[in-house]
Parts: structure tokens; sequence; C-alpha cells
């Protein structure tokens, strides 16, 4: 009952901050009788007509769910950001405390991501995380970043698989409709274009880079900063040496300002990584 209330409590103060009486919508189906129970905690309305009463106050099904948690992260995102903040100060003795979260959670796919920045995974693992990336059809947000930390250890023909997946759509990918998902997706694409350089792949490291270009894709400071760096480690290891690695520590530099000395260090590290392996 407690959770109906909220439910009901948060809808009718924004039913009145909008402007709305009532009997606003009898004619999605709700009438006042209904919505007066939904608001008192005494019963609940199906998903599909509050979607459309939400709509009809011009809010958002995701701002409403924003509004029940108090605009908190639920679980899995704050799982995420709890991961990424131990990467940057590598702090990986955390890791496999994240693991168990994750296991907890049952989030197996995650929980096995994570363990590959600390640790091999068995060839069992291996098999079952590209099995999900291959056939899933619905990305959530930690599925994305999943694939963010384990691109890495895919082949060059299984990240051009994938990643085809997100671009060569009509309507491109409905991942591309999030904000929050298209900056990772941002992310992903960078990183695999990275990884790629590094491993003498041109053709499809270029590729991929084509896909996130400034003009064509939707960036914030850091991911056009980001791309900026990756595209710098492509003209390095392919056209111009020297040039290349200016475009890098110039975007490294501006992480530096923007962001935080960790931030740079951790992509710094990452091409470290990829260039001695």
């Amino acid at each position: 009952m407690k959770l109906y209330s909220k439910y009901g409590t948060v809808f009718k103060r924004l039913r009145k901050q909008r402007g709305f009486s009532l009997t606003s919508f009898t004619d999605l189906g709700i009438s006042p009788a209904m919505l007066c129970k939904f608001e008192n905690g005494k019963t609940m309305i199906k998903f599909d007509r509050l979607v459309l009463v939400l709509s009809r106050m011009s809010v958002t099904l995701s701002e409403y769910e924003k509004f029940l948690n108090n605009y908190e992260l639920d679980i899995h995102e704050q799982l995420v950001k709890e991961t990424i903040i131990i990467l940057m100060c590598k702090k990986y003795d955390k890791l496999p405390d994240i693991c168990n979260e994750a296991l907890e959670l049952n989030e197996k796919i995650y929980s096995i991501a994570v363990k590959a920045q600390y640790s091999s995974i068995s060839k069992i693992e291996f098999e079952k995380v590209c099995d999900y990336f291959e056939e899933i059809k619905f990305w959530r947000y930690i599925d994305l970043y999943s694939l963010y930390l384990l691109i890495d250890q895919l082949k060059p023909r299984q990240i051009s698989y994938i990643l085809e997946g997100f671009f060569n759509q009509e309507d491109f990918s409905p991942v591309s409709n999030s904000f929050e998902h298209n900056i990772r997706l941002a992310h992903i694409v960078s990183k695999s274009v990275l990884y790629l350089s590094c491993k003498g792949h041109e053709k499809l490291a270029k590729h991929l880079l084509n896909y996130i270009q400034p003009e064509n894709f939707f960036h914030t400071m850091y991911t056009k900063n980001l791309f900026m760096f990756v595209k710098g480690c492509w003209n390095a290891k392919f056209i111009n040496s020297e040039e290349g690695k200016e475009e890098m520590e110039q975007a490294l530099n501006i992480f530096k300002t923007i962001s935080s000395p960790e931030i740079a260090n951790y992509y710094a590290d990452l091409y470290k990584k990829y260039q001695s392996a």
C-alpha cells in the first residue's frame, strides 16, 4: 500500500502543478473516481493508460520515475557509477566487491565484465558474454557499460558485428533516443577505435570512427574531446605520427582542464596498455 501511495501522491502533485482536474482524462478511459483511488493509494493504473495520462500533462515516463525516486540513481546505475570511479581512481582492490554486488542483483554479465578488469575470465565466461552481446535486442545502460568494459576482449569481427547493429538500422537505433545511452555508445565506439588502432586494424577503426564524427553524432564536451583523442591515435598510427600524438596530447590536456587528472591518466594508461599488449 505504501508503494501505491507514493505513485499516487507524486502523480497528484504533478496533476495539480500542471493545472489538470480529475475530469481531464475521461477521454483516455480514466474516470475521476478511478483517478481519485489511484492518487489516494487504493489502486494502480494500467501502464499503458498511465503513459497516456502523463503524456497529456507533458510529463515523460522517465521524468515521473525520477520524481518517484527523488532524482536518485537506481541500484544498477549506482553500481555502474561506483565501477567508473574505482577504475578512474585505480582502486582495483574494490572490484571484487562490485562483482559480488552484481551477482546479488543477478547481473551475471556485468559481474564477468568487472572481473575482466582485474583477472582473466574463463572460456565459458567469454562465450557467455559473446552470446549475450550478439543476441541482445534491448540495451539497458548496464548492458552498454558491460560492453564498454569488455570491448577489448572481443575479436575485431565481433566488435564490428555488435557495433554495426547500433548504426545499420533505418531509424539508427533505439539507443540513440536516450541521451545517457547515446553518450555511453560514444564511449564504446571511442574505446573500440583506440583498441583497434593500436592493434593495426586501420580500416575497421576508421569505419567506426566515422560513425561518431561530431557533424553526424551528438556529443558532450567530454565525448567530443574523447573523439579527438582516439582520432589522434588513429592518425598517429596510420597517417602522421607526430601530428597524431600532438592531437592526443592536446585532448589529454583538455581532460585535465575540464575534468580531472585521473580521467586524463585513465585514457593515457589505456593507450599505453593497448600499445604494449
